[in-house]
């Protein structure tokens, strides 16, 4: 009977609906924990530059050197060897994820970055069902 009553709701009311969404995916058996919220942006440095260290008023460029995500198609605009130009500003003044990543990076230096997909995407849909993007990227240029 329950089964037939969720086709019927999944028939008129559509996948799409949260209340139907919970009902075909919610746990019987145990209580479920509050969702951990994940940082926007992670960075790790892999490794530092000996060049000159960039800082705000600079116009930079990074190097997408590899991209763990390649295979998602709304990755496809992060491809390898792809040069994303940045002109920095002071960390408080921007929300840019390559802002953060690119300031006190030294000439050289390569970076672990990766970012939650709303981050990274820019909201919608398919952030709600994309992994994180996850990047290494290197300082090429400084202006």
């Amino acid at each position: 009977m329950a089964i037939s009553i969720l086709v019927v709701s999944i028939i008129i009311f559509g996948i799409n609906n949260p209340n139907v969404k919970k009902a075909i995916f919610r746990s019987s058996s145990t209580p479920t924990s509050a969702p951990v919220k994940q940082e926007k942006l992670t960075i790790e440095d892999i490794r530092v530059g000996d060049g000159k260290t960039a800082q705000p008023g600079d116009i930079v460029q990074l190097k997408i050197i590899s991209n763990e995500s390649i295979n998602l198609p709304i990755a496809a605009g992060y491809s390898i060897g792809k040069i994303i130009d940045v002109e920095l500003v002071p960390e408080d003044h921007t929300e840019s994820p390559w802002n953060k990543v690119s300031l006190g990076m030294n000439l050289g230096s390569r970076r672990l970055v990766t970012l939650d997909p709303e981050f990274a995407y820019g909201g919608g849909p398919q952030s709600e069902v994309a992994p994180p993007l996850v990047l290494e990227v290197e300082l090429v240029k400084i202006n």
